[in-house]
């Protein structure tokens, strides 16, 4: 099995619920200073998806996402592909400082 499944709903309310008490425990400096790390109201979303049985299933082209990235990212709602076509739609300049960000330097 390497896509999403109903059956499996239970098992990402409990990963989806365990980053969100995580995001309540660490401070809003804490969120700026790990960019990448999803968000509560991207963990809300998600929860609203898998209510509405859209999770794991991509917001821009339908595909199925693979388990190896819900696991990671259990709040993204787009796959691999999407995701990387909307990171090179950004301006140059936003995909810099998002690169600086996630190294951790601060241009």
């Amino acid at each position: 099995m390497s896509t999403y499944e109903p059956r499996l709903a239970p098992l990402f309310s409990q990963l989806i619920a365990s980053r969100e008490a995580a995001c309540q425990a660490q401070s809003d400096s804490y969120d700026a200073q790990h960019p990448g790390r999803e968000t509560r109201e991207q963990l809300q979303e998600a929860r609203r998806r898998l209510a509405d049985q859209r999770f794991g299933r991509c917001e821009t082209c339908q595909a199925p996402i693979s388990l190896r990235r819900l696991i990671t990212l259990p709040a993204t709602p787009y796959c691999a592909e999407c995701q990387t076509r909307n990171e090179l739609q950004q301006p140059l300049a936003v995909r810099r400082l998002t690169l600086h960000l996630k190294k951790g330097n601060i241009p």
